[in-house]
């Protein structure tokens, strides 16, 4: 049985200038005395059989433990620390509208939110987990020579090279068509990595992942600006904070904006979002149609025992056309695709306004380019300023327009 440790304790931030080549050396320092304080615990409590049974993950300092259940269950019961299983996770998938296929889609996202013929994203790093990347497809292919992937081969990850991806699901590659394919994406010059974790992924692949994603080094920096996540960690309607430390670290000591899929209600009713989309700390995405209208698989509401209610705003999710496995197009409906649409967004918001690992910034302008909801599937009867003054769809609809009025 496989899991991933780390401490419950969050890691203190360096005191050196954030974004300084000190601050970085410092981290991945800060990182590393977790890993070796980790194997000490292991060693003097638990007397691991052979060393080849941990693994570290630097990124999140923590190990990858390969051993009996009952050490897993031994672990479980330390408060000191957070432990990641075979607990499968939700791929959050998207709804086939048709079976119809095109060698060109009907990328009607783009004039929807405004972006079309000013996509850019260039110099921003966007980090996706996901089911796959396959870059073999017209739209992708330009990331097999730009990207950088990586496959879980049943530990840690390790990195490929993106032309010898695969994704047997597609999820991934849709995905990665609408942030930065070629004619899909929203920001097809912004660089991206690509963990490629399967559908349903257990949860210490999710940790592995993102361990992975934190110690990529673009330039000076480490980890990403922007992630895309499309899971869910437990059924529609539960807050499972489960993951809120890791990603918490990931937005303050790596400076990413974390963009999430607030989730597909199998209700109309309010409150069944799913985590991490239902996280304070993450920019959560809902899905809209051509019309302006929130459709009826996009959670809404406030979330089971916080103060706050999610998505933040919503995108382009219904209908819209992405690159599929079969080297066309086709359209499908969503969170997870609107939630692609608003992390290439977000890439072009961090190009235009040099908000490079401002995970706060760019999330409270994101949240100001929309424009009002016009309809919500679950509140048929509520006018656009109820829709409005109730959060239905966040704060509206993502609209570009003011960003680029200048352009």
């Amino acid at each position: 049985m496989r899991a991933v440790i780390r401490p419950a304790a969050l890691l203190t931030r360096p005191d050196a200038p954030f974004d300084s080549e000190a601050y970085w050396n410092e981290l991945q320092q800060r990182r590393q005395q977790q890993v070796n304080q980790l194997r000490t615990v292991l060693q003097s409590a638990f007397k691991l059989r052979q060393a080849n049974e941990v693994s570290a993950l630097p990124g999140v300092g923590g190990l990858l433990i390969d051993d009996d259940w009952r050490l897993i269950m031994d672990l479980k019961q330390r408060t000191d620390l957070l432990v990641f299983d075979e607990t499968r996770l939700t791929t959050i998938r998207d709804q086939k509208c048709s079976s119809c296929r095109a060698s060109s889609g009907n990328f009607w996202h783009l004039k929807d939110t405004k972006i079309e013929g000013k996509r850019s994203g260039r110099g921003v790093h966007i980090g996706i987990m996901d089911s796959g990347l396959w870059t073999l497809h017209p739209e992708l292919e330009h990331l097999a020579k730009s990207s950088r992937v990586a496959v879980c081969r049943g530990k840690a990850f390790e990195e490929i090279e993106a032309a010898d991806a695969l994704d047997e699901d597609g999820h991934g590659s849709s995905v990665a068509s609408l942030i930065a394919g070629k004619q899909a994406g929203m920001a097809p010059e912004a660089s991206v990595a690509v963990a490629c974790a399967g559908m349903d992924p257990p949860s210490r692949v999710m940790v592995s992942a993102i361990a992975w994603l934190n110690q990529l080094q673009v330039g000076r920096r480490w980890g990403c600006d922007v992630l895309n996540l499309s899971v869910g960690l437990d059924l529609p309607g539960y807050y499972n904070e489960g993951f809120y430390k890791v990603l918490q670290e990931a937005k303050e000591q790596y400076g990413t904006t974390i963009v999430a899929a607030v989730g597909n209600s199998p209700y109309p009713e309010a409150g069944y979002h799913q985590s991490p989309g239902n996280y304070d700390l993450v920019l959560s995405v809902g899905a809209v149609d051509a019309n302006s209208g929130m459709i009826s698989l996009s959670a809404w509401g406030k979330v089971t025992g916080q103060e706050y209610s999610k998505p933040d705003l919503c995108a382009p999710g219904m209908n819209v056309w992405s690159a599929d496995t079969r080297g066309d197009y086709s359209p499908a409906a969503g969170t997870s695709l609107a939630t692609a649409v608003v992390s290439g967004a977000c890439a072009v918001v961090i190009e235009r306004r040099n908000l490079h690992r401002c995970p706060d910034d760019v999330k409270q302008l994101v949240m100001r380019f929309v424009r009002p909801l016009k309809a919500a599937y679950a509140e048929p009867s509520m006018t656009p300023n109820e829709l409005a003054a109730r959060k239905v769809g966040g704060e509206g609809c993502l609209d570009l327009a003011d960003l680029l009025s200048n352009a």
